[in-house]
């Protein structure tokens, strides 16, 4: 189970109709507004509010949520994984 691939696309383009999915809620919605101003903040190279530069041994991940939130509390193992490519990249 969890998310699938083309998930984020329905909350990036507000592709609801285009994808066999129920009725998103009000909630939904709202975070696919919040997705879509993200990434066009980003794009525009503005700075987000609740995304912060990746800092070595920090292992911040962004729950997307209304709201979102910056934690460390993701999975370690896959961050450590990308810790030692980092590293080796130098």
């Amino acid at each position: 189970a969890g998310a699938y691939h083309i998930l984020s696309q329905l909350f990036l383009f507000g592709l609801f109709e285009k994808y066999m999915y129920d009725e998103p809620t009000e909630a939904e919605r709202e975070l696919s507004r919040q997705v879509q101003r993200d990434w066009t903040a980003f794009a525009k190279g503005e700075p987000l509010d609740n995304w912060k530069p990746y800092a070595n041994g920090r292992d911040p991940v962004l729950h997307l949520d209304t709201p979102s939130a910056l934690r460390t509390d993701g999975d370690p193992p896959q961050c450590d994984f990308w810790d030692a490519v980092e590293s080796n990249t130098r």
